[in-house]
């Protein structure tokens, strides 16, 4: 189980290279500006909001506890279980779902603001889209359902999970994008700035699923142990 995890975690890793290396390939061959690139780093919000919806319902299909209006729900029937699964489909996932659709939203109007409108053909606004909901989907099967990532987490918990991640992403990468707006964003610093996307994108991906890739070795081993004595 552990080397069928570590494989699948692999996967989604080289998806997650290949997904952003088409805005590289795009700088390079396209002609895609500052802006561009910024935009589809915005859109990717939407590809992470979109998942986060499938994770919280699978969370609540197998969800152990829960903290409902100040109630400490642990799961023992099946009236547990359906009470969790009532909360998450009728208050949390659409409350997630505005949310998350105004946060982005205002996020968007601050990019279009300052960046101006991407200057992109629809066909290859359609391959960096296809990538993205590509290389999430991949991480969404092979992380969250086959290496069964729902089991340490609750609909609660994850509802909240994508706004750590966009929000050290995106501050690095505005952060970095006001400088290149004030040197006039020549080719080698959007190169830059994809490379950098790449090594936070990398780095919060791999801190996010080894822990529970360790956990789950763990497991194994502990298990190996019990059934050997």
């Amino acid at each position: 189980m552990t080397n069928t995890s570590h494989t699948t975690h692999n996967t989604s890793q080289i998806s997650l290279i290949v997904a952003n290396l088409v805005p590289l390939f795009g700088v390079i061959f396209w002609g895609w500006d500052i802006a561009t690139i910024i935009f589809l780093y915005w859109f990717e919000n939407i590809v992470i909001g979109f998942y986060n919806i499938f994770r919280m319902k699978k969370a609540a299909q197998h969800a152990t506890e829960m903290e409902i209006n100040k109630e400490h729900i642990v799961v023992k029937t099946q009236k547990e279980r359906d009470k969790i699964k009532a909360v998450t489909y009728t208050f949390l996932i659409p409350f997630f779902i505005v949310h998350f659709g105004i946060f982005s939203l205002v996020h968007g109007v601050f990019v279009f603001a300052m960046f101006g409108v991407p200057n992109i053909t629809a066909i290859s606004l359609l391959a960096a889209i296809g990538s993205l909901c590509v290389s999430h989907g991949i991480s969404y099967t092979r992380n969250y359902i086959e290496n069964q990532e729902y089991l340490k987490t609750n609909p609660t918990i994850q509802m909240f999970r994508p706004y750590k991640r966009i929000m050290i992403m995106h501050f690095t990468i505005l952060l970095y994008g006001f400088v290149l707006l004030g040197i006039g964003a020549p080719i080698w610093s959007l190169i830059i700035l994809i490379l950098i996307k790449i090594g936070v994108d990398w780095n919060l991906h791999t801190k996010s699923h080894t822990s529970w890739l360790e956990k789950y070795a763990k497991t194994d081993t502990n298990t190996t142990q019990t059934v050997s004595k």
